[in-house]
């Protein structure tokens, strides 16, 4: 897994630099930025080891995540990155959004669903129920469900806008993100279908990326601080 090797080997060298900086100028280094706290004094964020906490969340929150992604974040632990947050299971709100993939969509215009109802059509996550029964009903009589609902965390909401993990279909692990009403089109005998989606940045990260670059900031940050006394 070379993103699990790429990130470890980043976090190995950001612990060496973290080694070399004094206990005095790591405690001024968080009196400027409380956010290093937990990256150089090296504490833990979770209170139960990461297994736990990870089962927390999908329970919590009714989702999978898959073994390559809880591989890579059980290195990536502890407070204090940008992305580090993704999986905590005690925030107040429901994490998870629900879009309708483009394989769903040509299905429900084969069983006759109206232009209007797949333009409005939505999958409520934490209620697990469509907004539409007819949607509903049609969802409900197909026997292999994969990817037919992109599943995806939502995270850093900023000016009507938010990132988007998105956890299965073809951009897994990519991060995309949404103004609360992207849309995209479908052709189909002539008529032009819109359904509710995500974007994808022109130039797309996925979450690994992100988090490696994460890293390195944060070990550029810290490395003139190396040896001051």
């Amino acid at each position: 897994m070379q993103e699990l090797e790429k990130i470890s080997k980043l976090i190995t060298e950001l612990k060496i630099v973290v080694s070399k900086i004094d206990f005095d100028t790591k405690k001024n280094l968080v009196a400027k930025n409380k956010n290093l706290q937990d990256i150089l004094f090296e504490s833990t964020k979770f209170y139960y080891n990461f297994s736990g906490e990870i089962k927390l969340f999908e329970e919590k929150f009714n989702v999978i995540l898959s073994e390559k992604l809880k591989r890579v974040i059980e290195i990536f632990r502890t407070k204090g990155y940008s992305h580090s947050e993704l999986f905590n299971h005690r925030i107040s709100y429901h994490p998870i959004e629900c879009f309708f993939s483009l394989e769903f969509v040509k299905i429900l215009i084969n069983f006759g669903i109206s232009k209007s109802d797949i333009e409005d059509g939505y999958f409520d996550h934490e209620t697990q129920k469509f907004n539409i029964v007819a949607i509903e009903e049609v969802y409900n009589q197909i026997p292999q469900k994969d990817n037919l609902l992109i599943y995806c965390i939502f995270f850093a909401e900023c000016c009507g806008g938010r990132n988007l993990l998105i956890l299965n279909g073809d951009d897994e692990n990519v991060v995309g993100y949404d103004n609360h009403g992207a849309e995209k089109e479908y052709i189909y005998n002539g008529e032009i279908y819109s359904y509710t989606t995500y974007l994808l940045h022109e130039k797309s990260q996925t979450i690994f990326d992100m988090i490696s670059d994460d890293i390195i900031m944060i070990k550029e940050k810290i490395e003139p601080y190396i040896n001051v006394y």
